[in-house]
């Protein structure tokens, strides 16, 4: 729906900037300069918004930068979604893109350590009080599992960690869902994952991967 949509492009607007929107100066494109334009826009990598669909982003994107925890957790100082994240899981190849990541150091014997990761996701709702308990029917707690398992196992000492414990992870391994309201009053939390969700997608993964595997 239009909630959804308007939604999709408030993140591409954090995520990527206002350069990557082109605002329609036309009011459609049933004529050929317009649709020249617009396949122009398509062209150079833009996304075609109608001005009206600037105007409603707007409010969405100055409540998240607005936010006093914006740059820690989505700040350009993080590493943002052009970083891919693999591994290889089950003997199973699998990557994916992170909002923003954040690897953490400490020096160890002179040298400097990844000791824990972060990884942060901008989601975006109509139903911001119900984000809680929606998070389980749409997967997020799989994605935050399977997303925390890339991190870990690229980082030798964290991979080394889970091997020893799994049940442990969340203790050098974070995922914090930033989320937005896509609505009046466009409000804006951290949502931190807590150690029963992890070990819900867990679950999950277990079984998507068992799957996967049937059919190789």
């Amino acid at each position: 729906g239009a909630a959804v949509n308007l939604g999709h492009l408030a993140h591409n607007f954090i995520m990527g900037g206002e350069d990557v929107f082109a605002v329609s100066p036309f009011d459609s494109f049933r004529t050929r300069e317009a649709q020249r334009w617009r396949d122009e826009m398509e062209e150079a990598g833009k996304y075609v918004i109608s001005h009206k669909q600037y105007q409603d982003i707007v409010p969405i994107v100055e409540h998240i930068e607005k936010h006093p925890y914006y740059d820690t957790y989505l700040g350009k100082n993080l590493k943002h979604e052009q970083e891919f994240l693999n591994a290889t899981i089950y003997d199973i190849p699998v990557k994916g893109k992170a909002d923003a990541f954040n690897a953490i150091k400490e020096m160890v014997d002179g040298h400097a350590v990844v000791t824990e990761v972060e990884i942060n996701d901008l989601k975006t709702t109509a139903q911001f009080d119900e984000f809680a308990r929606q998070s389980y029917r749409k997967h997020y707690d799989l994605q935050a599992a399977l997303y925390l398992l890339m991190a870990v196992s690229a980082y030798p000492e964290l991979a080394k960690k889970y091997k020893e414990n799994p049940d442990e992870i969340t203790k050098y391994a974070r995922f914090n869902f930033v989320v937005a309201e896509t609505v009046e009053p466009f409000r804006v939390k951290v949502w931190t994952c807590e150690p029963n969700f992890i070990e819900s997608g867990m679950r999950k993964l277990d079984e998507c991967l068992v799957e996967i595997k049937r059919f190789e």
